[in-house]
């Protein structure tokens, strides 16, 4: 399989974050095809943060290396934790996100230029039907209300903060388990809170879960022109 640079732009008002992510040729489980994955590696000439990568592969349910000296055997909600995403998550993706599939290479792929760019207002951080309907665009440009947020340093949390806030994340995905959709007065309280202060990280479950690697991210404030961009540190708002 190809592994595809793709660029995903997440604009909430002036302020946007831009991720550099490839698809790694899986399944659509965040696992690769390993010999094809191996073999286009060098083709993605672009500086990766592993980092970025490894905390995405943690809160989409997967014990990644980073991490693996924080957990002990005494930790039992890790183990919780995965079940409590693999459940669901194999459930849409049998129910409804392979038949999306289906769907997109029988339907869309032959009418459409398949590496446009791809246009989605009120997304929300729905960037998993996205991917599914248009899995070959090489652009997804999402505009939403919603916060952008942070991830916090969850290597450094303490073991309840850490399970409260992986309970969080994956609490903020129920309305995509039920529906497949994300419902606004649920993401609004779900993504204002303490623990999880915006999309960010539920569009790393997203990537992850969808085969792709992050390679970089960063936030930038759109200038009065409506054409020019500033790096900065966090969204203050």
């Amino acid at each position: 399989m190809k592994k595809q640079a793709i660029l995903i732009s997440v604009f909430l008002f002036s302020i946007f974050a831009v991720l550099i992510s490839c698809n790694s040729g899986g399944n659509g489980n965040g696992k690769t095809d390993g010999k094809d994955s191996v073999e286009n590696e060098n083709k993605i000439n672009y500086p990766k943060d592993t980092t970025l990568d490894q905390i995405a592969a943690l809160l989409g349910g997967y014990q990644a290396d980073a991490f693996k000296d924080i957990f002990t055997d005494e930790m039992t909600f890790w183990n919780d934790y995965k079940t409590s995403i693999d459940t669901p998550w194999t459930r849409i993706t049998n129910e409804r996100l392979a038949r999306m599939d289906t769907w997109s290479v029988d339907e869309l792929s032959p009418k459409i230029n398949d590496t446009l760019l791809l246009f989605y207002p009120f997304s929300g951080t729905d960037f998993l039907n996205a991917f599914h309907l248009f899995p070959n665009a090489n652009e997804y440009i999402l505009i939403a209300m919603e916060k952008l947020g942070t991830i916090p340093d969850l290597y450094n949390l303490e073991e309840e903060d850490l399970k409260g806030y992986l309970d969080a994340v994956n609490f903020a995905l129920r309305d995509i388990y039920k529906r497949s959709y994300f419902i606004t007065g649920n993401m609004d309280q779900d993504l204002r809170k303490h623990k999880v202060d915006g999309v960010l990280p539920i569009l790393y479950v997203f990537l992850h879960r969808t085969g792709h690697e992050i390679y970089d991210f960063g936030y930038y404030r759109l200038e009065n022109d409506g054409v020019s961009f500033t790096e900065i540190d966090e969204p203050s708002n």
